[in-house]
């Protein structure tokens, strides 16, 4: 690899940093640089291809004493670090399922909607005479259904057998009849006193 290449660096505890290598008197080293600033040097032994342009670091035991952090250039100091490792393994389980089943019962009301036609049967009294029959007809929502019969009639005729006339006359007579009459009478008589 070329020193100037930046590498994207993940360690072993999951943080994630700009790496590069130098070329040293005692061998090659990588420099990752993390987002706080701090640069650590690992051997490049360590570095693995993850794919995509990105690389993580795998260090055993022995390569974790080995390493050397440096805050910057003026100030330089040995920061053991310490990784784990996590292993993911699989094993069989076998589970006994019993399934039981039940018949439960629940109560549902439904709703249906249902049309009916209601027919009222209203008698209207007529009592007419007709020339012909009435035929059976429709006026809105009412079907009118003629009802009718057939019955003997008995004509009367009026007769002018004949006429009373009546005359009047004026007539005028004298009516005598003898009447008795009652009246009173006042007589006075006057008679003359002796003297003394």
């Amino acid at each position: 690899m070329a020193e100037d290449r930046v590498l994207h660096v993940t360690d072993a505890a999951g943080n994630e940093g700009r790496g590069w290598i130098e070329e040293r008197p005692e061998g090659s080293v990588l420099v990752v640089r993390y987002g706080d600033g701090l640069e650590q040097r690992y051997p490049v032994e360590a570095l693995r291809d993850a794919g995509n342009g990105r690389y993580r670091l795998e260090l055993d035991d022995l390569e974790i004493g080995a390493l050397e952090a440096v805050a910057d250039e003026a100030e330089r100091r040995v920061i053991p670090l310490v990784a784990e490792e996590a292993r993911v393994g699989k094993r069989e389980h076998h589970t006994r399922v019993v399934v039981h089943k039940a018949v439960e019962t629940r109560t549902e009301t439904l709703e249906v909607p249902l049309h009916r036609t209601e027919v009222e049967v209203k008698r209207v009294p007529v009592n007419r005479v007709l020339e012909e029959p009435a035929e059976v007809r429709t006026e809105g929502d009412t079907t009118i259904i003629p009802v009718m019969i057939e019955r003997p009639v008995v004509y009367t005729e009026i007769v002018l057998v004949e006429e009373l006339h009546l005359i009047r006359r004026e007539l005028s007579e004298t009516y005598r009849e003898d009447v008795t009459l009652r009246e009173e009478v006042v007589s006075v008589e006057r008679e003359a006193l002796e003297d003394a």
